[in-house]
């Protein structure tokens, strides 16, 4: 048909560990006036377990937690126990292989439209899904102490200290058999339940002619509609967009340029750059804060969220001198430090969207020798 651009495409994979997978991919484009375009995918796909994950190596590491029976309050320990079972206490996390690991699979479909009334104009727009199912993954030692009681748990187990002198004193000060410190968790690898991601990106471009140079625009944003997390198959989902439930994810993110270009003499440039802010406590409760009103960390945050950021870079190049080009940016030029995250124990911010650096510059000087 005219006007219109598909694809269809087939990929066949064979693993002598697992078996086969066979993942489609689909794709449609139809430009319906001559400033209009409609697209459309749709894909599928697959992760095999890696070596890690199925050998019979065992990885050993250490994990940070507190014990719910020797603490059951989080701020007391019950008698016959110890305060860093409350606050804190390391030990030792082993990772056991395990046999028999389905693969990953996902399926993604976008949907989306690119709008460019005039020439050096365009803005696009797509909505995208993916979901992934059977996703690979562990308990953190924590989630395995947690469920040290539940039936048919099968993510890790624990082993206590033997050792009757340390065990918990019931009321008659006789000691509860099973209570001793933690030692060790064992934790494995798992297909546990689904996730559902779901947002939509838009991407704004414009150029103008101003006297000898142009005049440039450009802006992208990404707007996250739902981050579903199943932590079992069966379970009910939780929205983790915009708070911090197993991770850490902002609704928006964005930036914006704006420049100006003379041909063969310089290039200087603008940027915003935006990182929302997300909530510090748990979606599924009303109101729930990680942090107690009366905590010195809650009083530090100065409310329930970590903090959108927004910082201002500027730069350029100069090449009006033959074989030369000298440039400079300047990031954060406001100095805006990043928001501090309490999740964060040790940096106090979050290094997967911030960073700790304030105002920097960078500056490089390139010849090219012809």
């Amino acid at each position: 048909f005219k006007g219109v651009e598909t694809q269809l495409a087939f990929r066949h994979d064979h693993y002598s560990d697992y078996g086969n997978s066979t993942t489609p991919k689909v794709g449609i484009k139809w430009n319906a006036l001559k400033s209009l375009a409609l697209r459309a995918n749709y894909a599928e796909a697959f992760r095999a377990p890696s070596l890690t994950q199925t050998s019979t190596s065992r990885v050993q590491s250490f994990s940070t937690i507190t014990d719910p029976v020797r603490c059951p309050n989080g701020t007391t320990p019950r008698p016959g126990g110890d305060t860093i079972d409350c606050t804190g206490r390391t030990v030792a996390s082993i990772f056991l292989p395990v046999s028999g690991l389905q693969p990953e699979t996902s399926k993604s479909w976008t949907i989306g439209a690119i709008f460019s009334p005039w020439d050096n104009h365009s803005l696009t727009a797509d909505m995208w899904e993916i979901r992934r199912k059977d996703q690979i993954d562990r308990f953190s030692a924590q989630q395995v102490i947690n469920n040290e009681f539940v039936p048919g748990f099968t993510g890790g187990s624990l082993v206590r200290n033997s050792n009757p002198a340390s065990f918990l004193i019931d009321a008659n000060g006789n000691p509860i058999p099973g209570t001793g410190p933690i030692e060790t968790t064992t934790r494995r690898f798992l297909n546990l339940g689904e996730t559902r991601v779901k947002g939509v990106d838009l991407n704004l471009s414009s150029r103008w002619k101003v006297g000898s140079g142009n005049v440039r625009l450009v802006s992208n944003a990404t707007y996250l509609m739902k981050y579903l997390y199943q932590v079992n198959k069966g379970d009910p989902f939780v929205d983790g967009a915009g708070n911090f439930y197993l991770f850490e994810s902002p609704k928006l993110r964005a930036n914006a340029t704006l420049g100006y270009t003379q041909s063969g003499q310089f290039d200087v440039f603008a940027r915003v750059n935006h990182v929302g802010g997300w909530l510090y406590g748990d979606p599924t409760v009303t109101n729930q804060c990680y942090l107690s009103s009366t905590s010195l960390t809650l009083a530090f945050l100065g409310r329930c969220q970590v903090a959108a950021w927004r910082t201002v870079d500027i730069g350029g190049d100069y090449r009006a001198i033959k074989n030369w080009n000298f440039s400079l940016v300047v990031r954060n030029v406001e100095n805006k430090k990043a928001p501090y995250d309490p999740n964060q124990t040790t940096l106090g911010f979050n290094p997967t969207y911030h960073n700790p650096l304030g105002t920097n510059a960078s500056f490089s000087v390139t010849y090219n020798f012809k």
